[in-house]
């Protein structure tokens, strides 16, 4: 077998472009993730506020909480960061699986229920993973609660609510 030998300098330039390469694909990611984002808020203004709980709302037995949407039989429900800028949807239906709009990222992102400001005023932040159940310990607490979007999402968006919030207690459930 041919050993080859990489001389230091040609280490450096090796590890100089990979580091260049992550960089790109980090970059192109971001600017996908951004354009998706700004896909799904136009498409918002063609989805209707309910008048009543939506059929996901009546099995999962919770009510009307502002800033949900509907589209068809989708509860539709926006995924934003801490300064309510729409990141991506959680698309519900009742007997089918959860999606999200594609291409965007969750990460880091959530929904807050009762809006950002009910958070501002709660003496605590409840982070839940899904919708339901953080519009069920809203609805039981009368306070503004937090849904993650999933469990693997939890640890990011606490991260991103104690910069913002970094005087309130976080409570994940």
């Amino acid at each position: 077998h041919k050993g080859y030998v990489l001389d230091e300098s040609q280490k450096k330039a090796l590890h100089k472009e990979a580091l260049e390469n992550v960089a790109k694909r980090e970059e192109t990611a971001q600017e996908t993730a951004d354009r998706a984002a700004e896909r799904v808020q136009k498409q918002m203004k063609n989805f209707k506020t309910p008048k009543e709980p939506t059929p996901y709302m009546k099995t999962k037995g919770i009510g009307l909480h502002a800033g949900v949407l509907e589209n068809g039989n989708s509860t539709c429900i926006p995924i934003h960061d801490v300064n309510g800028n729409i990141r991506s949807m959680a698309y519900l239906n009742p007997d089918g699986p959860k999606r999200y709009a594609k291409d965007t990222e969750k990460q880091g992102y959530f929904h807050a229920v009762g809006g950002l400001e009910a958070l501002k005023k709660a003496p605590a932040i409840i982070i839940s993973e899904g919708y339901a159940t953080a519009a069920t310990l809203s609805e039981s607490l009368g306070m503004g609660t937090v849904a993650a979007s999933d469990a693997g999402n939890l640890v990011s968006v606490a991260k991103a609510l104690r910069e913002e919030f970094p005087d309130l207690s976080l409570i994940p459930l």
